[in-house]
């Protein structure tokens, strides 16, 4: 503790005390001595006996205009609890704690019990809470994944859209999304894996997959309808028909993601493993859901059109 009288008579401030004791224990950089190429910082301090015990940091020396004094003189010398450095983050003063995730918890649950802690703690003014590591990564990513997921739906539906020349027939085709999602979420609760930022991209990689049958199956639907065929009929031959390349393909995607859903390999074991199988939950479910859902949207929403015709 300073005593603030004697500093000042002695024409010193409590910066000259720091720096003394800084420069006593821990070292000052005096110079720097070059080598080959290599450069080494020349540290000055005093012996560590000098300085091991605390009557011998009181006669550490501190010169001032006045002459040479012991910090015992300038200031009281008591043993205290107090931050070994101070954190700035956002040139904001904080205090920074940390912590990892124990196993057989996930990270999603435990910054939600947090932040609930911290929506009932009311914080004194000036002060707030602020997320740093992989929780601020976590939701950084969640909303990147998020604006990927909407641009890839828009850009499937413009295609669709261009490809089939209709606005409401891409709708149907998009109804294969929620079916894959089906198979995703009950494929994460068999193997016991968690929503991540892998399995948000293989729900990314799905849509472009899980669309395949539905085209298939509506693309030649139509086809039969404009030749003359009863809607029922030809989604009914258009089903029997495509059933075959529909199962082929998806069998096919399914053994190709056979060896990543099996973790085979050493090395990235913990990212690929759950890419294949939230992929393989997705495309079962999908495929045997769309042979069956979207005839039967088809067909609803084929007869609404055949009714509105017919009033007209």
């Amino acid at each position: 503790l300073p005593k603030r009288d004697k500093l000042a008579a002695a024409g010193l401030t409590i910066y000259d005390i720091a720096m003394t004791l800084r420069s006593s224990l821990e070292g000052v950089t005096a110079s720097a001595y070059r080598e080959q190429g290599e450069e080494y910082d020349i540290i000055l301090s005093l012996q560590e006996a000098a300085v091991n015990t605390p009557e011998k940091i009181k006669n550490i020396p501190v010169i001032g205009p006045m002459g040479a004094y012991r910090i015992s003189q300038l200031a009281d010398i008591v043993f205290t609890s107090g931050t070994s450095k101070i954190v700035h983050r956002d040139k904001i003063k904080s205090v920074q704690f940390t912590g990892d995730i124990a196993k057989g918890f996930v990270l999603g649950n435990v910054v939600n019990e947090l932040r609930s802690l911290q929506n009932n703690t009311d914080l004194p003014a000036g002060f707030k809470f602020d997320w740093g590591g992989t929780s601020e990564m976590m939701e950084e990513n969640n909303r990147e994944m998020g604006k990927a997921f909407m641009i890839a739906i828009l850009l499937t539906y413009m295609l669709l859209a261009a490809i089939l020349e209709s606005l409401a027939k891409p709708l149907l085709i998009l109804m294969t999304m929620p079916l894959a999602l089906i198979g995703v979420f009950i494929s994460l609760y068999l193997s016991g894996l968690n929503l991540g930022m892998v399995v948000m991209m293989a729900i990314i990689m799905l849509l472009g997959i899980v669309v395949n049958a539905a085209i298939l199956i509506m693309d030649y639907t139509q086809q039969l309808r404009n030749a003359g065929k009863p809607t029922r009929d030809a989604l009914l031959e258009a089903s029997t028909t495509k059933l075959k390349p529909i199962l082929m393909s998806a069998i096919a995607i399914i053994f190709g993601m056979m060896p990543m859903a099996i973790g085979v390999g050493a090395s990235g074991v913990e990212m690929r493993q759950p890419l294949g199988i939230v992929s393989i939950g997705g495309i079962i479910v999908s495929t045997l859901m769309t042979l069956f859902v979207i005839p039967a949207f088809y067909l609803i929403t084929a007869k609404g059109q055949i009714k509105k015709i017919e009033k007209v």
